[in-house]
């Protein structure tokens, strides 16, 4: 198949709700009408290579502002952008959800979470609580201070990670 091809066979599969993010890349300018017909996400020219690293940037913004967690709680599911998510506070069998829209409570652990949201910029400055990076106003060698005003206190034991998983999410947000 070609890219065309292959781009509108992903659009003809895809979920309703979902959208495969295609970038054409082609030394074929021509090419750029007959691809705009299968709904890319970008068309660069081979010519203007140097373009890529912007257009994978945007992209990867744009897939990071627009993430959703669904929080279980009890019977009810709360679906709320990541981005939104400031905190995580284990609270006995329970982990607590501080978002700008409230704290809402899920029975889980906080480890599992975190294995869930690492990935999403979250650190973990001791063991009873995660932290949004993107919430972080002011990190301390004790403490972090995060964008509702709250304080965070980074235990000796997790100092040296919560400092290495911060920088990698400093340098994955630039």
């Amino acid at each position: 198949l070609s890219g065309i091809e292959l781009a509108h066979k992903l659009n003809s599969i895809k979920p309703i709700d979902g959208t495969p993010y295609i970038i054409f890349v082609t030394g074929q300018d021509n090419l750029v009408f007959d691809a705009l017909q299968a709904f890319p996400y970008s068309f660069v020219r081979k010519s203007h290579i140097a373009e890529i690293e912007n257009c994978i940037k945007n992209l990867d913004a744009k897939l990071r502002s627009t993430a959703t967690y669904a929080i279980k709680t009890g019977r009810d599911i709360k679906i709320t952008e990541i981005k939104n998510i400031i905190y995580l506070e284990k609270q006995g069998n329970y982990t607590a959800f501080v978002t700008a829209a409230g704290t809402f409570q899920e029975r889980s652990s906080i480890d599992e979470k975190f294995r869930e949201l690492k990935s999403s910029g979250f650190v973990r400055p001791h063991i009873g609580s995660l932290v949004n990076a993107a919430h972080i106003t002011d990190f301390t060698g004790s403490s972090l201070r995060l964008s509702n005003g709250q304080e965070i206190a980074i235990s000796r034991s997790y100092k040296h990670s919560v400092k290495e998983e911060f920088n990698e999410w400093l340098v994955r947000a630039k």
